[in-house]
Formats: structure tokens, sequence, C-alpha cells
């Protein structure tokens, strides 16, 4: 809104009168040498908020906020967590960390989750509402938490975090940023997990072109107030820069090697890895304490034959290709019948639960293929390490942890080549990359690996080893140490530019109230104030450019600006307001100059080189 009429072309600047000039006096620029960078720390006090829960939500999402909770424990800091939950089974804490279930609605396009706009009072819609908009209210002050309008604020605010953690996409992110950014002024991360526009094509066909757009918009929308973004793989990353999100980092992946793990597969080259073990142990080289030879191999290899058995519907001895995880439409779980065909003497496992699975169920009727339902604990760990490959044709995953959980089994996958799985097969080394909806290439990189079982066991012991790599303490630790302190800076920067922003509007309307006067004496032929008008002039131009310049800034963004206790609205509007007044000033001021020249001349002309009539004294 600044100076919208200067935008419009209404600035006259013509041989006739003065040039606004770009000199002149100016005062020294004010900083906001308050905020200073030599006392930040590591947050250790987060406020969590999660959408939906990852506590009665079943997903590879949940198990990484599980992990991040663990370590987090660990590191001896402090969460608070807010999530939608309207299960029965929705718990009050989670590693001695209070969580706080908020009114939640169950999402029309996917009614397995629980969502949540976050505004709903504690008490309810009705009490609440009658608390705050009802007239006893007028005359009382708001002084403590049973004053708060949503029970997400009185949690914040009773919490008083260090950093607001948010996950995204979600309905709870907008008045989480709200009260973050806008009301509480704390650093603000985001973390994003589920693709949307991927989703919108599956679950909104309908609104073709426009739907992915759209997506795309809301993202876009949301994350621009962020201090922070982080995304779950450098693909990700990328997506969001070329579609002009800003400040956006990677959240290292992370996976438990001793929960996936080889040895609940009893894999041949897994037992002779042991054999090895156990001798360097009888020669004193390894303890009885190194991975993989502590545990009875006549249990394991009893518990992986009966794993195995029941995921090929009794045929032990054919190739068992899997698939784990939750069953969506956009999982593209129904191109892996084309894939069956191809390969014959393969069968197939489908492990987990979903809206697509009883669909699912009809489509591969008359397959060699075994749905599971929901497994958890060691026997999801047998049944990632008893398949021979793990396939993965969805074009949707933002990371794939179950990619990653079958690396450390020691099972190699063939996954679609889009989304995060790039990020953690190496083509051909670890694993192998198709091209989305490519079942002949599927087929085909299968069949390399259950054809030739050296190739097999080699790919094997490879994902082993890159999935060894990766742990859940350093992903939390680089997420804590890094990100939460990027965001902090991040936040800091955002300070001190709404600070000078604000100190800057602050001049210009100082500035032109004070143009106005002297406009006024000027008019009457007042040299002095003539002077000081131009010279107020040349420094609301520079004010004008600055100002320009910070409102370009995404860090002097408000979101619902008239709402925010640090809003510069009103300022904004009133330079609005004063700024046609100081204009017509300005023009009336410079016709009087322009009239006056030539009256001077003829002045000094008749009365030569003698003093003029003094002028009308300004005071």
């Amino acid at each position: 809104m600044l100076l919208a009429v200067q935008s419009c072309g209404f600035v006259v600047r013509t041989p006739n009168f003065p040039v606004l000039g770009r000199t002149g006096s100016r005062q020294p620029a004010m900083t906001a040498t308050e905020v200073v960078d030599d006392d930040l720390k590591i947050p250790t006090r987060v406020q969590l908020i999660v959408e939906p829960t990852p506590f009665t939500h079943v997903s590879g999402y949940a198990n990484r906020f599980k992990e991040y909770l663990k370590y987090q424990k660990k590191a001896g800091c402090d969460v608070s967590i807010i999530t939608p939950d309207d299960t029965p089974e929705a718990p009050s804490s989670s590693l001695d960390f209070p969580i706080t279930t908020v009114r939640g609605f169950r999402f029309i396009l996917y009614p397995v989750i629980s969502m949540a706009w976050g505004f709903a009072p504690s008490e309810g819609w009705r009490r609440g509402l009658w608390r705050r908009l009802g007239p006893v209210s007028w005359f009382k002050r708001r002084k403590n938490k049973r004053d708060y309008f949503s029970c997400v604020a009185e949690v914040v605010d009773d919490f008083n975090p260090e950093i607001v953690h948010v996950t995204s996409p979600g309905f709870i992110a907008g008045m989480s940023t709200y009260i973050a950014r806008e009301w509480k002024d704390i650093p603000i991360l985001l973390s994003y997990h589920t693709h949307i526009p991927i989703y919108s094509r599956v679950y909104a066909p309908w609104m073709g072109a426009f739907g992915e757009w759209l997506s795309w918009f809301v993202i876009k929308q949301t994350h621009k107030w962020a201090d922070l973004t982080v995304v779950t793989s450098p693909q990700l990353r990328e997506e969001f820069l070329d579609h002009g999100i800003e400040r956006v980092e990677v959240w290292n992946k992370g996976i438990d090697t001793q929960i996936f793990h080889p040895k609940y597969g009893a894999k041949p080259w897994w037992v002779g890895r042991q054999a090895t073990a156990k001798k360097s142990i009888a020669a004193g080289i390894l303890s009885d304490d190194d991975e993989g030879t502590s545990d009875d191999e006549k249990t394991l290899t009893a518990k992986a034959l009966e794993t195995r058995t029941m995921l090929t519907d009794g045929h032990p001895e054919a190739p068992l290709l899997i698939y784990v995880g939750r069953l969506g439409v956009e999982k593209r779980l129904r191109d892996l019948k084309d894939v069956l065909a191809k390969l014959p003497e393969a069968r197939l496992a489908i492990v987990g639960k979903g809206p697509d699975m009883e669909p699912l169920k009809e489509h591969f009727e008359g397959t060699p293929t075994v749905f599971t339902g929901l497994v958890q604990g060691d026997e999801l760990s047998r049944c990632f390490a008893a398949a021979d490959v793990f396939v993965m044709p969805s074009d949707s995953e933002t990371l794939g942890f179950v990619v990653l959980e079958s690396m450390a089994s020691g099972v190699p996958v063939v996954g679609c080549n889009a989304g995060g799985i790039p990020s953690i097969i190496d083509h051909k080394d670890t694993g192998y990359l198709f091209e989305a909806g490519n079942t002949d290439q599927m087929a085909g990189y299968v069949s390399q690996l259950i054809t030739e079982p050296s190739h097999l066991h080699a790919m094997s012991e490879r994902a082993r080893a890159e999935a060894e790599r990766w742990g859940w303490e350093a992903a939390t630790t680089n997420l804590r140490e890094e990100h939460y302190m990027q965001a902090v800076r991040n936040h800091r920067e955002r300070q001190r530019d709404v600070r000078t922003l604000r100190q800057k509007l602050t001049r210009y309307r100082s500035a032109m109230v004070k143009g106005l006067f002297a406009d006024f004496f000027a008019f009457f032929g007042d040299k002095k104030a003539e002077a000081a008008s131009e010279a107020l002039e040349a420094e609301e131009w520079e004010l004008y450019d600055d100002i320009e310049q910070l409102e370009k800034k995404p860090t002097t963004r408000q979101l619902f600006g008239w709402l925010s206790s640090k809003s510069v609205a009103s300022l904004r509007l009133t330079t609005v307001l004063l700024f046609p007044w100081r204009f017509l000033s300005a023009i009336l001021r410079k016709v009087a100059q322009t009239v006056r020249q030539p009256l001077d001349g003829l002045r000094d002309s008749v009365l030569g080189d003698g003093e003029p009539p003094p002028a009308l004294d300004s005071a």
C-alpha cells in the first residue's frame, strides 16, 4: 500500500519545476543494535506441532518423530507436543514429554487421518466463543490462559518455547505460524513430509493441472512465513527452490540398523559373515558383544523360515518380492501385477494396511500375492529380511523410510526414480531405479536380481553397508544444532528488518508532516522554509527507496498484519493518507516558485542592486 499513488505515475518531474533531489541533509541511518548474534544458543525448549498424529497413525513419518523424540530426550531437551487425535488410544505423554490433543476432524479426501485448524478453544466452541465474545469479556482484561481463544495459543504461551517446529502440509500450520510469528515472535521451522502435488493427481484428478498449481500455491503461501523449511531429500529441496520457496534445507534421513537387520532373515551371506565373526571371537579379535554374533542362530533361522513360508503362501523356495507400507492409490501398487505377470516364478507379499486394501485384494486375485495386514515389532523386521527384493512403485515418496529399512535388512530395492528415493539408492550399486510406470523396466531389474544369486547377495551387502551410514541420533543432532540454529539466525534477521522498516516508516511519516508545514510557508516566499522543504523532499525519496527495498524482503512480510502485535499496518496507512496532501503541497510550492521567478527578475531590474523588501517572516 505504501505510496501506491507513486506506482501510478503521479509524481511530476518537469523542467519547469525543481527536480526532486536525491541529495541533501539526511539523518544517520537508524540500526537495530538491540539484536545481536553473540548471544545465540541452541534451542532446547521445542514446541512440536505435528499433524497428523505420529502416535496412533502408522507411517514412516511417525517413525521419524518417534526417533526424534527419543534422541531429543537423550540430549536433555524439553519438548511439548500438540497434535490432533480423535482415537481412544491417544496418549497423554511420550517419553515423559507432554502431549496436548486438540479437537480435529477427518479429512474428506483421506478420512484415515485426523486434522485440525487449531482455532478451537480448550473448553469447546460454544463456551469458548461466549467467554471470548460475551458482554463480560468487554469489561475485563485477558491475563491468563483461560482467556485465550485457541488451545494452541494457550499451550504455546504456557510452555514458552525457544523455537516452534510445525509439520507441513496440514491445516494446523496456519494457526501455529500466526501464533509463533506474529503474536509470540518465536523462531518457526516448518518440516515438509507429504508431497501434496502428487496426491492431488491421485485423490482429485478432476482438478487436473489446476489441482497441482493450487497445491504449489498453498505450499508457497504457507512456507514463506517460516524462518526455515526442512524437507526430507535433496531432490525435494531443489523442487522447492525451483518454485520460488526460499530458506530450504534437508532434514537428514535416519534408520535404526539394530531393529532392521539381515539376521532376522538368516540370509546365506549374513550367516557366512556370522561364521567368520565367530572365528574372530575364538581368535580374540572380536568380543561377544559385536554385532550379529550373540543371537541364537537356530531360533533366528527357524523364525525366518516360518516368516518366509507365510509370506510365500507355503513356497519358501520361490523368489519373494515384498512391499511394506501404507496401502493407498498414490502408491501405484497395481503396477506390481504386471511385474508378476512377467516373472511367473516370483511371489509377492504386501505388508501394511490402508484405504486401498480391499480394492487391491480384488485386483490381485488369482496372483501369487499374500496380504498380511498391519505388522509391527520383530515380526515386521522378519518380514523385511525374509524377502529377496523390495519393490517400490510409488512416485510420491518425499523420502521413503521403508526403502532405508529394507536396505538395512539386507534386501536390495528396485524403486521408482522420483521423489526422495534417488537420494537413498545408488543406481546399480545399492539398488535399481526405474522410471515411474515403466513395469517392463521394473521387471527387468527384479529379474536380474532373482536369477543371479551372487549378484543379489553382493548388492544386499552393499545396501546394508549404505544403511549403516545413517543413524537417527546423528540426524536429530544435525536438526537441532544446524537447522534449529539457522532458523534462530533467520528470525534475528527478520527482527532487525522489521524493526528497521518500522523506524524508516516513522521517519518517513515525520518528514512528510514537517514537509507540509514547510511547503505552507514556502508558498508565501519564505526562503528558509523552501530550502527545508526541498531537503525534506530529498530525505523522503531516500527513505522511500529504502522502504521499497525492505518491503521486498521476505523477512518483513506479515501474516494477518492488522492482527499482529508487531504490525506496521497503521504506519503504512498513515503514510498513504499523508502522501496526496504532501504531493499537493509540493506542487503548489513549485507553482508559486515558478510564478515568483519572473516577478523577482522584474523587481531586480526595477530596483537594481538595491536591497529587496523584507520577506514575510515565517515566525
